[in-house]
């Protein structure tokens, strides 16, 4: 039997509580979960078993079958399945750098050593930012972070971030503060906007995660912010079966 060689992989997640999985019992969060998705099905296509890796990181959306996890489910619109991704065996080792409460201006000033640290010249490193909700935070009657400030964090995290890496952002979610939401929204606007400028691959999960009622629920049931198991799990889904992030795997 041929087997295909194994290729080194790391990647750092950078942000905030959503990067962290904050809320999650699994302690998983969405990014723990498409780093695990991505490593197995990379493994069942080399040996041939992709049923078997398709096994679960996760309740699927519309379930909540404590201490079991089902088969990932496509998205609507997608096709996921093993074959989405290179059939070479990946070791993937992800980095969660996510930190609570943290903002772009204070992003923006760690980020660089962090991945310093963990990304050696000579491996094939990769980087998925995602933040903004406590930017745009009510605190002493104004956001945490100006929007005009938020971009010029932006910019400048993933400007440099792009000179040496392939780079993601993933947008900040939904949460039960209607006030927020729609400050959340104008930024999203604004980021989708530089990373297009920037050539960068942006996700906006917002947009179908306020459609999703387990996650609604799950966030009001916990902190009003973070959700739970089920949230992630989907949240996970929308970024595995996003063209930008499978792109990675089939190199």
């Amino acid at each position: 039997m041929h087997v295909l060689a194994s290729r080194d992989r790391r990647i750092c997640f950078l942000g905030d509580s959503f990067i962290n999985g904050t809320g999650d019992p699994d302690c998983l969060g969405w990014t723990g979960r498409i780093c695990a998705m991505a490593q197995q099905r990379g493994r069942a296509g080399t040996a041939g078993h992709a049923a078997t890796a398709s096994s679960a990181v996760t309740n699927a959306p519309g379930t909540d079958t404590p201490g079991t996890h089902p088969p990932v489910t496509n998205a609507p619109g997608t096709n996921y399945n093993a074959t989405n991704y290179n059939a070479t065996n990946y070791n993937v080792t992800y980095y969660n750098l996510g930190i609570r409460r943290e903002t772009s201006a204070e992003l923006r000033q760690r980020w660089r050593s962090e991945v310093q640290l963990r990304l050696p010249e000579d491996c094939d490193g990769r980087l998925v930012f995602s933040f903004g909700t406590n930017d745009t935070t009510w605190e002493n009657g104004q956001p945490r972070v100006a929007l005009a400030d938020s971009l010029i964090h932006a910019r400048s995290i993933l400007t440099v971030a792009q000179r040496q890496y392939p780079v993601l952002l993933v947008s900040p979610p939904p949460i039960a503060d209607a006030g927020q939401n729609d400050r959340t929204w104008v930024l999203i606007e604004a980021l989708e906007s530089l990373c297009k400028s920037l050539a960068i691959p942006f996700l906006d999960v917002f947009t179908p995660l306020q459609c999703y009622t387990p996650w609604l629920d799950e966030v009001k049931a916990f902190d009003g912010a973070h959700p739970g198991s089920q949230g992630y799990g989907y949240l996970a889904e929308l970024v595995a079966t996003w063209s930008a992030w499978q792109g990675w795997w089939s190199e």
